[in-house]
């Protein structure tokens, strides 16, 4: 989510799950399977504008409307290693 976004690291994997229940909630009502899925690495292939007006507007919003970069400054991933882990 938005909140997620502003609170990601290039250094940290970290996932915010707590209060993030809904989306499993609804599958169970709606008898679909759920199939976990992670991908490491994910965080560093773009930098994300964290601070100033365009994250206070994002915050505000609750759509991301801030700048991100990879390569060359540019909204191109960079080339990182990523793994994929899904679970059963």
């Amino acid at each position: 989510g938005i909140a997620e976004l502003f609170l990601s690291s290039r250094k940290v994997e970290k996932l915010y799950l707590s209060k993030r229940k809904g989306f499993i909630k609804l599958a169970l009502r709606e008898g679909v399977d759920i199939i976990p899925v992670y991908l490491f690495g994910n965080t560093s292939v773009l930098t994300v504008l964290k601070s100033g007006p365009l994250a206070q507007l994002s915050r505000k919003l609750q759509a991301s409307v801030t700048y991100f970069w990879g390569a060359y400054y540019l909204p191109i991933p960079r080339s990182e290693k990523l793994v994929y882990a899904r679970g059963p």
